[in-house]
């Protein structure tokens, strides 16, 4: 399997926050990107729903959860062996 580059402009901010996100989950944005696009083969499709939400989550919320999520944490390790066994299965 060779590997390829992919180069993609997103908000900074947006970027950082993910990255946290998935370093509390014990993965990162390169697999993650990874696992999408291995789910948009599998599935043909956009591994996600796409809609427009008449009624936007307000800023409080999200604020809470964003506390919230600051709050957490994942015993170390305890993910690997899910995260080993997507890369496995699809040879990531």
């Amino acid at each position: 399997m060779t590997n390829t580059f992919l180069q993609v402009r997103v908000d900074e901010k947006d970027k950082e926050k993910a990255a946290e996100i998935l370093e509390h989950l014990g993965t990162n944005l390169s697999a993650v990107v990874n696992m999408m696009i291995k789910q948009i083969i599998i599935t043909r499709s956009i591994p996600f729903e796409i809609k427009l939400n008449a009624d936007p989550q307000p800023a409080a919320q999200s604020m809470e959860f964003d506390d919230a999520f600051d709050n957490f944490s994942v015993a170390e390790g305890s993910l690997d062996p899910v995260i080993e066994g997507i890369r496995e299965e699809f040879e990531l």
